[in-house]
């Protein structure tokens, strides 16, 4: 995660410069933020939201659990492999979405990016409890 926010800083700041240098103006600074937060969502929906729970349950937000997206997806059946390409499928998806939407207000865009991620994840989760209540209730 280091490697892509680094990856996402520099792309972001190349963005800006290209847009603020008269050479290209194909890119404003808000739609750089955008998009740079297009390709983080995941992982940094993911990570605040582990860190809320984590505090909200009186833990350090640094502790290791079991409470990523990921481990989800493996807690619902999904392989690694498959696990991987939903994750990878999320974040095109969100992509396209900023691709698709700029000249959109940035705040609208992110929002909405957020609110996937918030639906999303809770589908995820119920479809979790819904998966272990038939599992224990099938178990002798």
């Amino acid at each position: 995660s280091l490697f892509l926010g680094t990856l996402c800083s520099v792309l972001v700041i190349k963005m800006m410069s290209l847009s603020s240098s008269g050479q290209q103006d194909w890119i404003s600074p808000s739609t750089a933020i955008v998009l740079a937060v297009g390709l983080m969502i995941v992982p940094a929906f993911d990570t605040i939201r582990v860190f809320l729970i984590r505090i909200m349950n009186g833990l350090s937000p640094f502790e290791p659990d079991q409470r990523h997206i990921h481990h989800l997806l493996l807690r619902a059946g999904f392989t690694h492999l498959q696990s991987t390409v939903i994750l990878v499928v999320v974040n095109v998806a969100c992509l396209l979405i900023v691709q698709t939407s700029i000249g959109i207000h940035p705040t609208v865009v992110l929002t909405l990016l957020l609110l996937l991620m918030a639906s999303l994840t809770l589908i995820l989760e119920i479809y979790i409890q819904a998966v272990e209540s038939r599992t224990l209730r099938t178990d002798p």
